[in-house]
């Protein structure tokens, strides 16, 4: 049976991706998100953690836990190529660094909120 806390951390994630991808294709979007300067990297950081975070915490199983930990470093790299499909833009691996980062962060910092709820 999942837990509340589950079923609100897949709607959450579902919700995030949705968001991020919408707004990557948005020229608003991408303004509004400052796809430059020195905040850019720390966006990038942000989101792919709190991603990590909601894979942890919408199941208890290891292997969706790992499946939803790769399909959120793999959504890094899917924006960024259709930003070069869209804009043209060269692929910014830099970004495709940080949004991993922030999903394995987030998923050590899931798994340590998930085993201290355990106790």
């Amino acid at each position: 049976m999942r837990l509340p806390l589950q079923r609100t951390a897949q709607r959450l994630g579902l919700a995030v991706t949705c968001c991020a991808i919408l707004l990557s294709l948005s020229t608003r979007g991408r303004i509004m998100l400052h796809t430059e300067g020195p905040l850019h990297p720390w966006f990038h950081l942000a989101l792919f953690i709190l991603l990590g975070v909601l894979a942890m915490s919408s199941s208890k199983k290891p292997s969706i836990r790992l499946a939803l930990l790769a399909g959120a470093g793999l959504l890094g790299l899917g924006i960024e190529y259709m930003e070069v499909i869209r804009y043209g833009n060269p692929l910014e691996w830099y970004d495709v660094r940080t949004d991993t980062s922030g999903v394995a962060i987030g998923g050590i910092l899931g798994w340590l909120l998930s085993r201290r709820s355990n106790k």
